[in-house]
């Protein structure tokens, strides 16, 4: 940021006296006159100075815009520009591109139109480009759209498709996708202390939902974090993993990517084959009805 023509003098002035004091010479600037040429030369230069610095501010500025205006094709490039996407089933959204950088722009900005909350850009297989995308549905991930007539925004999967193809090189295949939240079956054993009977099952169960909503989007569910996170409930000694699994939304209990191997929490301990779970729609989540449930899938004992 440019410095002021005061800021600039007073520094140029303070550096010559102390480098005159360095060689035994006393200058006191209060006794400079109006006219003192010291003075003068150091204003002059101080003014020249303040001069260049606002000139090079500016050119700094425009050199920024360029770029944050350019399309660069990154993975952070093309998050941010998911994240502008809008659709509106009643207003069709057209994209729109600057004459000078093609920069990519909506005429109007709708922000109740951009529908996709979160975006993940990532290497796919043979050099395509996988974007995950979901909307925001009660403050959580959510497909955006089935393909099918569900989802939280019905015919927005093939508009933001259509939206990356026009954003993305020639040379690079973009597949834009939208699933269901992965599902997590965990089995465990959870060691309390007595007194927390009446409410040690619905702190926990909260507990494991909030972990799993707080991984970030397209991130890692974790064993030893899922544990940390069991272990600073109010009233938990331990907790042993018996039997845990991740899988994408359709699958069934029995067929996923087995973290902790074991039969249902019948054995004492389980042989950890793998310590973290990518997610593959983003986001994930436990059953919330049936046996896989958490509520049937933890065992609680009190000491």
């Amino acid at each position: 940021m440019a410095r002021t023509v005061n800021q600039i003098f007073s520094q140029i002035v303070s550096a010559y006296v102390s480098a005159m004091a360095a060689i035994n010479v006393t200058i006191n600037p209060a006794t400079w006159s109006r006219r003192n040429k010291q003075q003068l030369a150091m204003n002059t230069f101080a003014a020249a100075t303040a001069t260049f610095e606002q000139i090079y501010d500016a050119y700094t500025a425009d050199i920024e815009n360029d770029i944050a205006a350019a399309a660069p094709q990154t993975p952070q490039w093309f998050q941010a520009q998911m994240l502008k996407f809008q659709f509106n089933l009643l207003s069709p959204q057209v994209l729109q591109f600057d004459t000078v950088n093609f920069a990519p722009y909506y005429t109007t900005v709708i922000p109740a139109d951009q529908v996709i909350k979160y975006c993940s850009v990532v290497a796919g297989p043979l050099g395509q480009t996988l974007i995950k995308v979901a909307a925001q549905v009660s403050g959580l991930p959510a497909q955006i759209d089935d393909g099918m007539g569900g989802g939280a925004y019905s015919g927005s999967l093939a508009a933001a498709q259509s939206y990356a193809n026009l954003l993305s090189d020639p040379a690079i295949t973009v597949n834009v996708l939208s699933d269901p939240a992965d599902v997590f079956y965990c089995f465990a054993t959870i060691y309390y202390q007595g007194g927390y009977s009446a409410i040690i099952k619905t702190t926990v169960v909260n507990a494991v939902i909030a972990y799993l909503n707080g991984i970030p989007f397209n991130g890692y569910l974790t064993l030893s974090a899922l544990e940390q996170a069991i272990l600073e409930v109010a009233g938990v000694n331990d907790v042993v993993f018996t039997n845990v699994q991740a899988g994408i939304s359709t699958t069934a209990y029995g067929s996923g990517t087995v973290l902790v191997s074991g039969t249902d929490g019948l054995l004492p301990n389980g042989n950890v084959l793998q310590r973290n779970y990518s997610t593959v729609a983003g986001y994930i989540a436990t059953p919330t009805t049936g046996l896989q449930q958490l509520s049937e899938t933890l065992t609680f004992v009190a000491q």
